[in-house]
């Protein structure tokens, strides 16, 4: 919602907004110049031409039924960065379940690299510039798609790259069909209209939402049978390399500096893309490549302890990075995870508990339940426990107050530990807070 403030701001039109709380993204906004109330009244809404909303407004919000009432036309979140889109001839969107906003901020960031810089649409703010979105194109603009709430299905992209596919969002898709199905909707709406898509070649679910035939999809991966892949993959503490073939030759040490065979995959998917608009692939076109908040992002470090903040919530994600931070030759990894929406955590609470042996010190807190009512919340969070518990080989430990985690925490850290906190809730402030408190020997939670 923040970046499509910024969006309209950037063309000339007047905006304002409510958040429940002050936070990064209004303050950024109002540096602006961009009004931003702080709570929900019906008065925010009135003398608007047109309120956009997202899927997590309530029908009761005063403002929304402030704008109904006075006939004031009401648009999803998805139908307005659309709309905005339209006037792009070239409209790339990164659609799929893990890695969306990673991909499409290499994506971005590989496009200034060879001279295009686009405009844009992010879920986090890309570290580099400091903004989730900007305008700088007439032609070309990236965006992160949403699926959670089906509202993907209104973009219309030239181009799409599908990372992958992994039952998620399991209150809008109870089945793992149904959020298939719609991948299907969404891959023919952008063939049908001419555009292409980019696929994760090592992904078989992605695989069962794929026309059997088509001479618009280009596959990525580390199968020589993708039509992109890379092979001579080595890893470092600092990033990796690889080569990579396509069908019009092979560029040799691609470097990326990241960690993770997640993200390789994220930045072969641009690759591809790159590849599909016949554009040049230096090896440094990642070279620079800052990342996207709360995305692997450095805190800081103090006494070789190093901090890390990450928005990983679903168990692959968690997997996947905790797998990719054994590079960093850590002598432990510590592992601060706030488990997000009960619906999730109640659907995959198996899944959960085999995700964090890479892990040597596990802290769970409280469940950030987001705009969910906390119905049998203590039930869910007592069978999470018992299930990591009993079969995670990290020492785990609950800690039920938020606010004195690092209190507790910071005194047991040693140097050469490696703590990476986890989730979609709000705890990245816990990560900064455990830098305060190793740097300054004293624990405030900073609300950032």
């Amino acid at each position: 919602m923040s970046g499509l403030a910024h969006l309209y701001h950037q063309q000339g039109f007047r905006v304002t907004g409510s958040d429940l709380a002050r936070n990064s993204y209004t303050k950024k906004l109002e540096a602006l110049g961009i009004s931003v109330f702080m709570g929900h009244h019906a008065d925010h809404s009135t003398g608007a031409d047109c309120v956009i909303v997202s899927s997590a407004v309530q029908p009761t919000n005063p403002e929304l039924v402030a704008a109904k009432t006075a006939g004031c036309p009401v648009i999803k979140r998805g139908d307005a960065l659309a709309h905005i889109m339209t006037h792009y001839p070239h409209r790339w969107v990164v659609a799929g379940t893990h890695g969306k906003t990673t991909t499409s901020t290499l994506w971005v960031h590989a496009l200034t690299q060879i001279g295009q810089p686009p405009s844009y649409a992010i879920g986090a703010t890309v570290l580099h510039s400091g903004t989730n979105a900007h305008t700088q194109s007439t032609t070309h603009f990236v965006a992160e798609s949403d699926e959670s709430d089906g509202s993907f299905l209104a973009l219309s992209p030239t181009v799409a790259i599908i990372t992958n596919i992994e039952h998620e969002h399991v209150d809008f898709y109870p089945t793992i069909s149904e959020l298939v199905a719609s991948f299907r909707v969404f891959i023919a709406t952008v063939l049908d209209a001419g555009g292409w898509v980019i696929a994760n070649y090592d992904d078989p679910i992605l695989a069962q939402a794929l026309p059997t035939q088509s001479d618009r999809i280009i596959t990525y991966g580390t199968h020589p049978n993708a039509t992109v892949f890379a092979t001579d993959i080595d890893t470092t503490p600092t990033g990796c390399h690889y080569t990579l073939n396509t069908p019009n030759g092979v560029v040799k040490q691609i470097e990326l500096p990241m960690l993770g065979d997640h993200n390789i995959s994220n930045s072969l998917g641009v690759m591809a893309a790159l590849y599909q608009a016949d554009l040049p692939v230096p090896p440094t076109v990642f070279s620079g490549f800052k990342g996207a908040s709360r995305r692997f992002e450095p805190i800081g470090t103090h006494n070789a302890i190093q901090i890390i903040d990450d928005y990983a919530h679903h168990p692959t994600e968690i997997k996947t990075v905790l797998a990719g931070m054994k590079a960093l030759n850590a002598a432990r990894i510590v592992c601060v995870f706030q488990p997000h929406r009960l619906s999730r955590v109640a659907a995959l609470v198996t899944d959960f508990s085999n995700c964090f042996n890479d892990a040597d010190w596990l802290i769970v807190t409280p469940i950030y339940t987001a705009n969910e009512p906390p119905k049998n919340s203590d039930a869910i969070r007592q069978e999470l426990l018992i299930n990591i518990q009993r079969h995670s080989t990290a020492t785990v430990q609950y800690e039920s107050d938020l606010n004195a985690l690092a209190d507790k925490v910071a005194p047991a850290l040693r140097p050469g530990d490696v703590v990476i906190t986890l989730g979609a809730g709000n705890i990245s402030r816990v990560a900064h807070a455990l830098l305060h408190a190793i740097t300054h020997d004293t624990c405030v939670v900073q609300n950032v």
